[in-house]
């Protein structure tokens, strides 16, 4: 397995569990993303200061105009996640997330497509097609309490939170 791929199948495993922590820290929706952010600015720090100890500090050109919509994403990501963990009942984070995981994993191979100018191949219609069905049938399966329960349990969560 290549470093790449391994260290992309470690980054999943971490994006994937961090949101059922984060549910049991008891923070309500709107101080989850600043909580992670300090959290994760402080083990990264220590990385980067350690990496750059090593390696040196890499380019000092940065391109402002791609790291202001990244910062504005990935803080959408946070504010998102914190918002579903904050309306979702803990029986159903696990199937919002895969709500996430599904948008997510579009994402990239959309844009794979659109730097290769390719039109996407039967093979990978039907792979979209698999993925939404999955997500579709896992959502829709009995998995946690209905709807209207969740909904239900989720105001009693936010009338509590205040």
């Amino acid at each position: 397995m290549q470093m790449a791929t391994l260290f992309a199948a470690l980054a999943g495993l971490c994006s994937g569990t961090w949101p059922f922590f984060m549910r049991q820290t008891g923070l309500g929706a709107h101080f989850m993303p600043l909580a992670f952010s300090a959290s994760t600015l402080l083990v990264t720090g220590a990385f980067a200061f350690l990496w750059s100890q090593q390696y040196g500090m890499g380019s000092v050109s940065v391109r402002w105009e791609m790291l202001i919509p990244a910062g504005l994403f990935g803080a959408g990501v946070l504010v998102g996640v914190g918002l579903m963990l904050m309306y979702s009942a803990p029986e159903r984070v696990g199937v919002n997330l895969l709500v996430l995981a599904l948008v997510q994993i579009t994402v990239p191979a959309v844009y794979t497509l659109y730097v290769h100018g390719q039109i996407p191949s039967a093979r990978l219609v039907a792979g979209f097609a698999a993925a939404y069905f999955a997500v579709w049938a896992l959502v829709g399966a009995n998995v946690g309490p209905k709807p209207s329960v969740a909904v239900a349990e989720s105001a009693a969560i936010q009338k509590s939170a205040q």
